[in-house]
């Protein structure tokens, strides 16, 4: 992994001022000491987003997002936390020191590097191509499609040669060797040892990383010719089930939602239309990588797939991906149109937006068009159709959830609650093999997580916030009694500037590149501490928490300890050191 030595994000850090960065995305209002606005993560009418000059961090109340102004850099603009750190450099003019890499890591990125570069180079190359005389076949066809020049260019579409051979010669020009073309993905090695373009005469449209590197081309065949459509194959640069068609631009829209499509024209027609949150996967089905794209951007999602029965099976998958996930998912319907692009060239934008108003549940919207498509006088098509509803329910691990969705089925769909309730509840206990399925293991182990990791948080706040509780407990405590990985992380160090009286929050954010693992540190200087009236009351809390969090270590503990003679000693003394903690007296 690369990355910069302390001394310079602490730079980076210093001379950016994180009031003025945030305040150049968003608007900011002085209230006291801090400053306030709408959170840009996520959509609310009352402003819950505070920032703190002094401390150099920033929290919302509302998502409870947190961190310092490289983590406010890195969610906004969706990049990497190297990418955030050089953004910032670059606005306060310090120049960038070198990456740090191990050996391999180094060989690796100068690969990396050299596959960028063929791209680009190749790109130029299509781009010319499909604006000179010999690419007339390709103009011809962008403009049956109604395509713009505006778009074109944006999108950098471009033209692959009948022949392929041109394509390598002009890379050989420029000093690539044939066996990096073949290992970019970008040629094919024939049995005589002769190289091939794999793209030719195709519409070429490039595929952008979220720094706007091309990383691969989409290529649509001109005239007949199968397949229809071929992407890059995958490469150190290339991953399709991690990128986006489009991402590059659709991440700076400003709409608070993302547009999936299934094809690049879907897309550029979108785009055209005003509607430049839009997307698509690349020549797969949809991955749960590209919908972790997607949900760290903190945007809602609408599936927009073709309206016929592969379309409705695409939104059934998708919705699936996305069903125990942040992303709430819904389902535009395009009919009586096929596909984005039609609807946009016969309807407008202005009827678009009708339809993305409109948009339904994703979940619902395939139960709908499954009732709609169903003969309920039928015995068997009625059958088929409540065995489905109570399939896809069983697969909902939250409860909550699943119980909302079933009194809306049975209201809309006028099937009994009493037996969409057994039925879900017959299904789920025949498939955990006759275990209870409404306590079921997984959930007890997210819910005892989360107890544990609060404790462990607000523990850590405690001490930060009030030095009479860390002088009260710190003989107590221990880097074992973490069990959350950043916090145990940055255990040594806390501790050490604790002693000294001094801790400077922004730091250990950006001890992180993870945006989670930054945000649960932020946590740590952002939570609010219960009010306590007296000096008792506050002791009385610390101790319960300090319980708590030792007993969430030894519970962890136990569940991963062996059975050899140590772990049976070891367990024991935690179980003394636990005991003993129960009658200590906390007096603050």
């Amino acid at each position: 992994m690369p990355f910069y030595e302390e001394s310079f994000l602490e730079q980076v850090r210093e001379q950016n001022d994180i009031v003025d960065v945030i305040g150049s995305y968003v608007g900011l209002k002085k209230k006291g000491a801090d400053y306030e606005c709408c959170c840009p993560f996520h959509q609310e009418k009352t402003p819950s987003f505070k920032v703190s000059p002094s401390r150099g961090i920033y929290k919302c109340f509302g998502c409870q997002t947190a961190g310092n102004v490289i983590t406010f850099v890195q969610k906004y603009e969706n990049v990497g936390f190297v990418e955030a750190v050089q953004i910032l450099a670059g606005r306060a003019g310090i120049a960038l020191p070198e990456v740090k890499y191990s050996a391999a890591d180094s060989e690796k990125e100068k690969k990396r590097e050299r596959f960028f570069q063929i791209y680009s180079d190749a790109t130029v190359y299509f781009y010319k191509y499909l604006r000179c005389p010999e690419g007339q076949n390709g103009m011809d066809y962008c403009k049956e499609r109604e395509l713009t020049p505006e778009m074109m260019k944006k999108f950098g579409l471009g033209f692959a040669p009948v022949n392929g051979h041109h394509v390598i010669n002009y890379l050989k020009s420029k000093g690539y060797t044939g066996k990096e073309l073949v290992e970019c993905g970008l040629a094919s090695s024939r049995d005589n040892g002769d190289l091939s373009c794999k793209f030719w005469n195709r519409l070429i449209f490039p595929i952008q990383n979220s720094r706007d590197k091309v990383i691969g081309f989409g290529g649509r065949i001109i005239g007949d010719g199968e397949p229809k459509y071929l992407n890059s194959q995958e490469s150190l640069i290339f991953l399709k089930s991690n990128n986006l068609y489009a991402f590059n631009y659709a991440r700076k829209s400003r709409s608070g939602y993302f547009i999936l499509c299934e094809g690049y024209m879907d897309v550029i027609s979108l785009h055209k239309a005003g509607f430049d949150s839009a997307v698509a996967s690349l020549g797969t089905a949809f991955t749960q990588g590209q919908a972790r794209i997607l949900e760290k951007a903190g945007h809602n999602l609408y599936l927009c797939f073709d309206s016929d029965s592969a379309g409705v099976k695409a939104v059934r998958a998708a919705e699936r991906i996305c069903r125990n996930m942040k992303l709430k998912t819904k389902a535009i319907n395009l009919k009586p149109y096929k596909d984005p692009d039609e609807f946009i060239k016969n309807l407008g934008g202005e009827e678009f937006q009708k339809r993305i108003d409109e948009a339904e549940n994703a979940f619902l919207y395939v139960v709908a068009d499954l009732y709609n498509n169903t003969d309920m006088e039928d015995p068997d098509e009625s059958s088929y159709f409540k065995n489905f509803i109570i399939e896809e329910l069983v697969d909902f691990d939250d409860e909550m959830t699943r119980l909302s969705y079933m009194e809306s089925i049975s209201k809309r769909f006028k099937i009994p609650m009493d037996y969409l309730d057994s039925s879900v509840k017959k299904l789920a206990m025949a498939k955990a093999d006759l275990k209870p399925v409404f306590v079921p293991e997984k959930l007890d182990r997210g819910r005892d997580e989360n107890k544990g990791k609060k404790s462990e948080q607000l523990l850590i706040s405690y001490m930060i916030n009030d030095r009479r509780v860390y002088n009260a407990i710190k003989d107590y405590v221990s880097k074992d009694d973490f069990t959350v990985g950043p916090y145990k992380e940055i255990y040594d160090r806390l501790f050490a500037d604790l002693e000294e009286g001094h801790v400077e929050e922004s730091k250990y954010i950006s001890l992180f590149e993870d945006v989670d693992e930054q945000n649960d540190i932020g946590q740590l200087f952002t939570s609010s501490l219960a009010d306590v009236e007296t000096r008792d009351d506050l002791s009385k809390a610390v101790k319960d928490i300090l319980i708590s969090v030792k007993s969430n270590a030894y519970d962890d503990f136990c569940k991963n300890a062996g059975n050899d003679d140590d772990m049976i000693m070891e367990t024991i003394k935690r179980k003394k050191d636990l005991e003993s903690i129960k009658k200590v007296q906390i007096n603050l």
